[in-house]
């Protein structure tokens, strides 16, 4: 029922039972924060990874959840939608209560905790089982080549482009640069403030963050950082958020203000402790630059940039942003791709994950938005035999933006 909308490659490919070959700790973790009115989109996820057996070799799924009892809730619903997948094949991580409770109403900062909790995770993992590399995930993702249908047989096989998730991360940080691209000021929020205003003060929070002396230094990366922010060149997921886990210790060090994992026990007790911002990739970026020797690389010319966001997210018409071969891309993204309005993206480098795949009621991703419906009334009964009442109805739902939506029906 729910995958009516897929054609015959798709639905074979989902019919596929988890991998059992194989052989080693996946090189890549992806760290994804849920609750539960997303856990339909973590469990389309996990459903389409497990039915790609490069995927699974390749990549770590790291579900982060706020308390057991969503853990708990996420399982037996998961049991009932996809019983073939056992538990044992992705990792739970449970959020520390204190933060949930600093962070009622903040949202965003909470999020970016989780992300970054998935990530300490990692750094606790014995050396032969951590992952050389994190990706922090939103849950609404999907594998590209299930629903683009272009060049998409042997994506999961051994050598097909999911086998090369690693080796393009890499690639991509051997370069040490971060794209990045200047915001216009075409969006405008209420009060008048511009994307290009509202993006500048994301990029100000984080470098205050990171150092919070960056104004007065003078520094090569403290000169590239104050660029970021004068220019507006938002690097916000114009990529795979990748974190490479040794840099990320010494992130977690530099901002824990004198706290250690061993005074503490372990870098997941360390990561309740720091006051994370949001839009938290941005901050990974930025100490790179910092510390690390990493650039920002601007690439308006090529992208042509965006009116709110990352180029990747909402690009404008005639962007070129497929020269990059992104590792992701968004629902925007692709669908003016698929339309031609800005480049095709690369068939032998082609993005391997679509992110936002929930807008406009999953126009690119058809059975998404059946899933959701089903996970969603499961939820809701699991809640009520469970007496919570913490997601009523209304907060299993999402509304885009208006003016996102308006940006899509523009085009």
């Amino acid at each position: 029922l729910v995958h009516g909308g897929l054609d015959a490659y798709a639905r074979d490919e989902l019919a596929r039972p988890p991998s059992s070959w194989k052989r080693r700790p996946p090189r890549v973790g992806a760290s994804i924060a849920i609750h539960p009115p997303k856990f339909y989109a973590a469990g389309n996820f996990l459903q389409e990874w497990a039915s790609c057996p490069a995927a699974q070799e390749e990549l770590g799924i790291f579900f982060v959840f706020s308390d057991e009892a969503d853990r708990d809730l996420f399982m037996r619903v998961q049991e009932c939608f996809s019983p073939h997948i056992p538990h044992s094949l992705w990792t739970p991580v449970i959020g520390d209560k204190s933060v949930k409770d600093r962070k009622q109403g903040d949202k965003q900062t909470y999020a970016a905790y989780k992300k970054w909790l998935g990530i300490a995770y990692m750094m606790d993992l014995p050396q032969d089982q951590a992952p050389d590399y994190g990706i922090m995930l939103d849950a609404e993702v999907t594998l590209y080549h299930l629903h683009i249908k272009k060049n998409r047989e042997g994506a999961c096989s051994p050598g097909g482009f999911w086998s090369k998730l690693f080796d393009r991360i890499k690639t991509f940080e051997a370069g040490k640069t971060f794209p990045a691209a200047s915001i216009d000021t075409k969006t405008v929020y209420a009060g008048a403030r511009t994307g290009r205003d509202y993006d500048r003060g994301l990029i100000q929070e984080n470098a205050r963050f990171v150092e919070p002396a960056y104004n007065s230094c003078s520094s090569a990366g403290c000169l590239d950082v104050k660029r970021q922010i004068r220019d507006v060149l938002f690097s916000w997921w114009t990529n795979l958020p990748y974190v490479n886990v040794s840099i990320a210790r010494r992130l977690f060090l530099k901002v824990a203000k004198g706290q250690t994992p061993e005074a503490v026990g372990g870098w997941v007790k360390l990561a309740a402790l720091i006051p994370w911002t949001r839009f938290e990739y941005i901050a990974y970026q930025q100490y790179c630059v910092l510390f690390e020797g990493f650039t920002f690389n601007d690439v308006t010319n090529l992208t042509l940039g965006s009116s709110w966001g990352s180029f990747l997210e909402d690009p404008n018409v005639g962007s070129n942003l497929a020269e990059l071969k992104p590792l992701w891309v968004g629902f925007y993204a692709t669908n003016k791709a698929l339309k031609g309005l800005i480049s095709p993206f690369s068939e032998e480098e082609p993005p391997l994950i679509l992110f936002h795949s929930d807008y406009e009621q999953c126009r690119l991703t058809p059975p998404l938005f059946e899933i959701k419906k089903l996970w969603k009334a499961l939820v809701l009964q699991n809640l009520q035999l469970a007496h919570r009442d913490d997601y009523p109805e209304d907060k299993m739902n999402r509304r885009l933006n208006e003016q996102r939506q308006a940006a899509f029906l523009a085009i």
